[in-house]
């Protein structure tokens, strides 16, 4: 028998209630005082990740002149792709390396843990960008998902691996990516999962930025019920009585990722209590995000020399009660083998939300 989905009552109220009994302070409130909520989405937004990149040997800068030499080649000589990323592992291809981690803070018991990603107003009087701070775990072994690529499920280990190749190339146009990508990747969703009532596609706008060397999970529990309501303000009661799937597509756009590999957890090794609830806070914005907490019982995958017709789905949220995949901490972390010459990692993320099995009106 297929599982049914928590009804609305069942998780959203519950997620509504837990955010009512938090007394916790969120400081970023009075430090923003006005400038909050003004300006665009987007907006003076500033990447906080290169510290912490930098400590895990991951390279600050990227060369975007060797990133468009070597797409302007792909698309010209349309073998090369193939070419470079032909690869069938005939051994596994296991790496070991060090994630970055959050630190519990007994801070925490009074004062939420947030990141403030807009500009500060020079008068306010707490200057703090953030109140969380990174450690860099014991190495890990990250076990080669290549051999076994058919094997994971999104619903038993929270990722999955699909083979999707497109004809779409302006992934600089996000003007193009939203008229044409979209469109594409939301019947891939559909053929995907069964009954599905509607699915939002949304790209992310920080494509260009540093991979996240920081293991986490994009969307918080309680920030999903806040999307669902700013896509679909009129129609959010009613979808969120069904199924609410939160699922990222993600796909290598220079051909094969040799540098920065992403490192998948297992789903069924971590669980909420794992990871801390953080607000992310933007000038249009309130996001809230989940950082994990170093544990040695992680269990962490990655695919290896990854092809740009290649795409990874990350499930960051699902309502379902009855499914062991209930979301996938992620993190970028760098290879031990890298040619000299390598093309930095370039790709594109795109944020699906699935919403299924809702009762009829």
């Amino acid at each position: 028998m297929p599982s049914k989905p928590a009804t609305k009552s069942s998780w959203v109220d519950q997620i509504q209630a837990q955010s009512k009994k938090d007394a916790r302070t969120q400081p970023w409130k009075k430090t923003l005082g006005e400038s909050y909520n003004k300006g665009k989405d987007g907006e003076d937004w500033i990447d906080l990740k290169q510290e912490y990149n930098e400590r895990i040997g991951i390279p600050a800068k990227r060369t975007k002149d060797d990133i468009k030499k070597h797409r302007d080649c792909a698309n010209q000589f349309p073998w090369y792709s193939s070419l470079v990323g032909t690869y069938r592992a005939i051994m596994a291809h296991d790496e070991e390396a060090s994630l970055m981690y959050i630190q519990w803070d007994d801070l925490y018991n009074t004062e939420k843990p947030f990141q403030i990603f807009s500009p500060i107003p020079d008068d306010a009087a707490d200057q703090r960008r953030a109140n969380i701070h990174f450690v860099c775990g014991k190495p890990e072994k990250i076990i080669d998902a290549r051999p076994d690529i058919d094997s994971y499920s999104l619903d038993t280990h929270g990722f999955a691996f699909r083979n999707y190749p497109t004809r779409f190339q302006r992934f600089d146009s996000a003007a193009d990516v939203e008229d044409t990508y979209l469109p594409e990747l939301e019947q891939k969703n559909r053929d995907m999962s069964k009954q599905v009532e509607t699915c939002i596609n949304a790209a992310d706008k920080t494509r260009s930025f540093l991979p996240a060397s920081q293991v986490h999970v994009d969307q918080a529990p309680s920030a999903v019920v806040s999307r669902a309501h700013l896509h679909l303000p009129d129609k959010a009661e009613h979808l969120l009585q069904g199924r609410v799937r939160v699922v990222n597509i993600w796909r290598p756009i220079a051909d094969v990722v040799e540098d920065v590999p992403l490192a998948l957890c297992d789903a069924r090794t971590i669980t909420l209590d794992d990871m801390l609830e953080t607000d992310h806070v933007r000038k249009h914005y309130l996001g809230a995000t989940m950082y994990a907490m170093a544990r040695e019982k992680y269990r962490w995958y990655y695919l290896h020399r990854q092809r740009k017709d290649e795409v990874t789905l990350l499930k960051m949220f699902d309502s379902d009660p009855e499914v062991e995949g209930k979301c996938c901490p992620h993190a970028s972390f760098r290879h031990s083998n890298v040619p000299e010459n390598v093309i930095p990692r370039e790709s594109i993320e795109v944020r699906a939300l699935i919403f299924s099995e809702v009762p009829q009106e």
